[in-house]
C-alpha cells in the first residue's frame, strides 16, 4: 500500500514540476509602447542614393551574421552603385510593441562607439529623425554614410542601440529568447562595404587573360559598355563563348578610345591610382569592325 502511495504522489507532483519550468523560461514585460529591431535571417536593408534626374535609386540586401545566436548584424555591399554617388542612405528599421498612438512619438538611438570601427565623420544621425509616426508601429530612421575609401578595402561597422525618450515609448522588451538563448533586440549592428567581388570567373587565369586584373572600376565600365546590369556580370552562368566575344569587343573599344588620345582610366581599389584601362591578352584582335 506504502508502494503504490508513493507513486500516486509523484504523479500529482509532475504538473507542479512542469508548471514551475515553463514559469521560469518565459521572458515577460509590460509595457503600452517598446521599441525593438526585429532581428531575423529574412531582414533586409534599404540603401538609398540619389539618381543624376535628382529621384531615388534603392538598392536591397539581407546578408545577415548570426553572432552567438543573435541575428545581430546586417551587411550592405554599396559597390554595384554608380561610383559617381559620394554619399548614400540606409533606412534603420524600429518596430514597436504595443499600442499605437494618435501622435508622433520619439525614441533615441545612440551609436556604440568603441565597438563601431565606421569614422564618426562618415555618417550622420539625426536625432530629430527618431520618430514614430501617429498610427504606426514601424519607423524607418536615415543614416547618411559617406563613400569614403575605407570602404573598398574591408567593411566598416556601426553599432547602435535603442533607448526610449518618455513620449510613451521604452525599451522594456529588451530580449526573446531563441531556441534557449536569451536574444538581444535593442542593439543592431550596420555593416558597409563598398566593394564588388570578382566574378567566380574572374578569378581564375581563363577571365583574366580575357579581361585583365579585375576592379570595382572595370567591371562597372564593362557593364556601361555591355549595356547589361552589374548583377549579370556577377553571375557564375555567362557562357565562354559570350564572355570571349565580350571581351574582344571590350579590348576594341578600348583601343578606340586610346588611338583618339582619350583613354578609359582603370583605378586601383586599393591605392586610388588611376591608369589608362586595358583587356587581357586574349581579348587582342584585329578589330575590323569599327567599334563606336
Amino acid at each position: 500500500m506504502k508502494r503504490y502511495l508513493t507513486i500516486l504522489t509523484l504523479l500529482a507532483a509532475i504538473p507542479f514540476v512542469f508548471n514551475a519550468c515553463k514559469k521560469s523560461a518565459l521572458l515577460t514585460f509590460s509595457a503600452s509602447g517598446a521599441v525593438y529591431f526585429n532581428q531575423s535571417a529574412m531582414d533586409s536593408l534599404g540603401l538609398y542614393y540619389k539618381l543624376t534626374d535628382s529621384t531615388m535609386g534603392v538598392y536591397w540586401t539581407s546578408t545577415n551574421i548570426d553572432t552567438v545566436s543573435r541575428m545581430d548584424t546586417v551587411t550592405v555591399n554599396s559597390g554595384g552603385i554608380s561610383g559617381s554617388v559620394t554619399e548614400f542612405v540606409l533606412a534603420l528599421e524600429v518596430r514597436m510593441m504595443g499600442q499605437v498612438s494618435p501622435a508622433d512619438r520619439k525614441f533615441r538611438l545612440k551609436i556604440d562607439t568603441e565597438h563601431s570601427t565606421l569614422p564618426a565623420d562618415a555618417y550622420t544621425l539625426n536625432p530629430d529623425d527618431c520618430v514614430l509616426k501617429a498610427g504606426q508601429v514601424r519607423a524607418y530612421v536615415p543614416l547618411k554614410v559617406k563613400r569614403i575609401p575605407e570602404l573598398l578595402k574591408r567593411p566598416l561597422y556601426l553599432t547602435v542601440s535603442l533607448e526610449g525618450a518618455g513620449d510613451g515609448l521604452d525599451t522594456s522588451y529588451s530580449a526573446r529568447m531563441v531556441n534557449g538563448v536569451r536574444k538581444n533586440v535593442i542593439t543592431r549592428t550596420y555593416g558597409i562595404y563598398d566593394n564588388i567581388p570578382a566574378p567566380m570567373w574572374w578569378r581564375i587565369a581563363y577571365g583574366v587573360n580575357l579581361l585583365g586584373p579585375f576592379s570595382t572600376t572595370k567591371v562597372r565600365a564593362l557593364a556601361d559598355y555591355m549595356g547589361v546590369t552589374l548583377s549579370y556580370l556577377l553571375t557564375a552562368n555567362i557562357s565562354v563563348s559570350y564572355l570571349d566575344g565580350m571581351a574582344k569587343q571590350f579590348y576594341c573599344y578600348l583601343k578606340a578610345r586610346k588611338d583618339a588620345g582619350n583613354p578609359l582610366m582603370d583605378k586601383d581599389d586599393i591605392t586610388g591610382v588611376e591608369f589608362p584601362m586595358e583587356a587581357g591578352k586574349n581579348a587582342v584582335n584585329s578589330c575590323l569592325v569599327p567599334v563606336n
